[in-house]
């Protein structure tokens, strides 16, 4: 791979997802975190002679809701394959996965920018045990983990950007939380990523050893790590060195890869079928009732609210990040109008809900509730930052919350009360005739000064930007 110095990177990604089923995929005992080891395991998770497995139907429904949702070619019938390989936290000496055929092949994913990302397959299988760093010298099991259903996702070789990769894993995810089959938090151990990197000479056409980079658990990581081994491997070939084909590890805080051991191949895992689980024939009946219950994806669901809604890109893909706040906004902007239903969400809601680590789904607020504090902001009842700053955390602790009421007994309600304001006006710019004119010659700055004499006069608590534009139109209709 001398010839010529320029290069294109070709990268594949392999993305497992934690399905989010009450038992695991093989075993009868129930999926938990955050509890004491080898507290949930039987003795088909610990693979005690004799025990069997059997197949969770729900971790087949939610593998199958992602296959069809990316437009997945479906396998007639659902086979099951043993993946050998001897490591500590693997109790079976093998993973029961899929690789003769798939539970779904091809199929796409449209990302937010239009691109569209081809899929090469989508298998289940089951997660392994978990290594427990115990001190210097030891570390321990625990096996709550292993056998907990997993859906790898294997995307083609033909993305060129370790930006567009981690837009393809993070599209993934939010399909995955579109369709309530996995919380899909890389940082929270829900999905983890592994990518397939090499390099093509664009003058010659040769591609180099490929190598990979294993569990990855962030969208930024996936950037630095992709953007990192090209560089690395770029610069490999430019000193008429080759690349080892490696698995590798990143470390974020050198912000380099680390080889962890030589890339194995498939025929060392010496794949045989799984004789301990029959074929599932997969009915065309079954296909289809999973099928109809596919909401809109994301994708989908941006350009519709761009359309219908008027929206923004940015506004529209914060909305539509989130399946239920999608729905949320969509019956508040029928109450408060749609740029107001977006601003505020994008806005206020989620300041609040961000710093108490909060989503709309955690809390009782409702959106004809917020849609009501919304539209007295803009009758002038309630100044916006008083709304903001106080109103509102006050209504998302309470749906129930009388506003009107909690406006009076806080002394924020706003009176405008037209005759009062209009006499307060004329008042103050027959007692500045000098400040007038220059106002009404275009020096705005005065405005401040104005709405402050006028608030002085009036009784009742006003929104300056009421006043602000009353004294406009007056000074308006004196010019005319």
């Amino acid at each position: 791979m001398v010839a010529g110095n320029r290069f294109s990177p070709v990268i594949g990604l392999e993305i497992h997802l934690r399905l989010e089923t009450q038992a695991k995929l093989f075993a009868p005992e129930a999926v938990t975190f955050d509890q004491q080891p080898n507290t949930n395991t039987s003795e088909v998770t610990l693979a005690e002679p004799g025990a069997l497995p059997t197949v969770n139907k729900k971790a087949v429904d939610f593998s199958l809701l992602m296959a069809l949702a990316c437009g997945c070619r479906i396998a007639g019938k659902l086979v099951f394959d043993r993946k050998n390989y001897f490591y500590p936290d693997l109790p079976k000496g093998y993973q029961i996965t899929q690789y003769r055929e798939p539970l779904g092949t091809g199929g796409e994913i449209v990302l937010s920018s239009g691109k569209r990302i081809r899929l090469k397959s989508l298998q289940i299988e089951e997660d392994s045990a978990k290594s427990n760093q115990l001190d210097d010298s030891h570390s321990g099991l625990d096996f709550n983990r292993a056998g907990i259903p997993l859906l790898e996702i294997v995307t083609a070789p033909e993305i060129h950007d370790g930006a567009i990769a981690s837009q393809a894993v993070y599209e993934i995810a939010r399909i995955a939380r579109y369709l309530g089959i996995s919380h899909a938090d890389p940082e929270k151990g829900s999905l983890r990523c592994d990518t397939n990197i090499s390099l093509k000479n664009t003058d010659t056409g040769f591609i180099g050893n490929r190598t990979e980079i294993k569990n990855l658990n962030s969208y930024s990581l996936i950037k630095q790590a992709l953007h990192y081994e090209i560089e690395r491997q770029t610069q490999l070939y430019k000193d008429g060195n080759r690349v080892n084909p490696e698995t590798l590890t990143f470390d974020p805080k050198s912000r380099k890869t680390i080889p962890m051991r030589e890339k194995e191949v498939s025929e060392s895992y010496r794949y045989t079928p799984e004789f301990d689980l029959n074929p599932i024939e997969l009915s065309e009946k079954y296909i289809q009732t999973l099928k109809k219950s596919i909401p809109e994806l994301p994708h989908e669901k941006i350009n519709r609210l761009k359309k219908n809604y008027d929206l923004r890109e940015d506004k529209a893909q914060f909305i539509a990040d989130n399946y239920s706040r999608a729905v949320f906004f969509e019956k508040l902007a029928k109450y408060s109008g749609n740029q107001a239903a977006a601003t505020w969400l994008a806005g206020p809601v989620q300041k609040i809900l961000k710093e108490y680590k909060l989503s709309l789904k955690d809390i009782s607020l409702t959106p004809d509730r917020l849609a009501l504090l919304i539209n007295l902001v803009k009758q002038g009842a309630v100044s916006r930052e008083n709304a903001e700053a106080i109103v509102l955390p006050a209504l998302i602790n309470n749906s129930a919350l009388d506003i009107e009421k909690y406006l009076k007994e806080k002394n924020l309600k706003i009176e405008n009360r037209q005759e009062e304001i209009d006499e307060a006006i004329a008042k103050v710019l027959k007692e500045h005739p000098e400040e007038t004119e220059r106002l009404k010659d275009g020096e705005d700055k005065l405005a401040g000064f104005f709405i402050g004499q006028i608030l002085k006069k009036i009784r009742v608590k006003t929104d300056p930007r009421t006043i602000r534009k009353r004294l406009f139109e007056t000074l308006q209709n004196q010019n005319q």
